[in-house]
């Protein structure tokens, strides 16, 4: 397992902030501050006023991570908030893991409210994990590793137990197929501390099917809840093995978790009921994997 210690990051820096200054080109509103052909596809970092976003295959490409360099604690993609919804359902938070590090904003986030947890990101692509310090802004810390492989790999390899997951792992397209499959997230399953909860951002216009995605999802958990964006599109399901887990205990764990936030009223978190049509969807699974 290869992690991003202190010295590769500062190489990142020195490398990157090389190439930088060669390569502003204008895009759309915004300016592109860094292109680069990474082993997996073509990375962006564009910038529009004091945002700086990660994007896939063209600079006008779909918003990975969302920055606001003045403010770099505050999520600005809607899909980020709404994993409160997973952090308030765990019965411990002692630990977390994101598959999809991107530029680091959910790691941030997470590492925001909960400073003392360890977070384990896993990021398949180097060049996307060295933006992630040289242009967004990420400190590295013992706390807050970022392992250099495939996130399957790290499920099956790891011996830790995890007490929020979030499955985020998206590329210039749909999220890699066998991240999306029933017999990985009983994998993810397995990596689980008690009262775990599992979280997979989707993207309703992905090209594999919406459906299938979230029916595979529904496949693998006794308890699936579903939280959407208002505006971006996005879905973060969220999956427990408590079958005792229902709209009812999820609004009060969401009430307890806001009074330890010290907010004045409870996250306003509404889940969102599965389609009717989620029978239409098919299962996926590993030995349908494209050939």
């Amino acid at each position: 397992m290869r992690s991003v210690t202190p010295a590769l990051a500062t190489l990142a820096l020195l490398l990157l902030g090389w190439t930088a200054t060669a390569q502003e080109t204008p895009a759309g509103a915004g300016q592109v501050l860094y292109e680069q052909l990474s082993p997996f596809e073509r990375v962006f970092v564009v910038e529009v006023g004091s945002v700086r976003f990660l994007r896939f295959g063209n600079p006008n490409g779909d918003d990975q991570t969302g920055i606001d360099m003045r403010d770099p604690a505050m999520p600005q993609l809607e899909y980020i908030p709404l994993t409160l919804g997973g952090l308030a359902l765990a019965q411990q938070r002692q630990r977390g893991l994101v598959i999809g590090f991107g530029g680091g904003a959910v790691t941030r986030y997470w590492h925001g409210l909960l400073p003392d947890m360890p977070i384990d990101s896993v990021e398949i692509d180097p060049v996307v994990a060295a933006v992630a310090f040289a242009y967004f802004g990420f400190q590295y810390s013992p706390l807050l590793p970022i392992h250099l492989m495939d996130g399957r790999q790290w499920v099956q390899e790891t011996p830790h137990r995890y007490d929020v997951v979030l499955l985020d792992a998206y590329g210039h397209g749909d999220a890699p197929y066998h991240l999306t499959t029933v017999e990985f997230y009983r994998e993810v399953q397995d990596r689980l501390a008690p009262g775990g909860v599992v979280m997979a951002n989707m993207v309703a216009e992905s090209g594999r099917t919406l459906l299938s995605m979230m029916r595979t999802f529904d496949e693998a958990f006794p308890v699936v809840l579903r939280l959407d964006t208002p505006n971006d599109g996005n879905i973060v399901l969220l999956g427990c093995m408590s079958k005792k887990v229902d709209a009812e205990e999820f609004a009060r764990r969401l009430a307890v978790y806001s009074a330890e936030l010290g907010l004045d009223e409870p996250l306003g978190l509404e889940p969102v009921p599965l389609p009717d049509t989620l029978v239409h969807g098919v299962v996926l699974r590993d030995e349908d994997a494209p050939r």
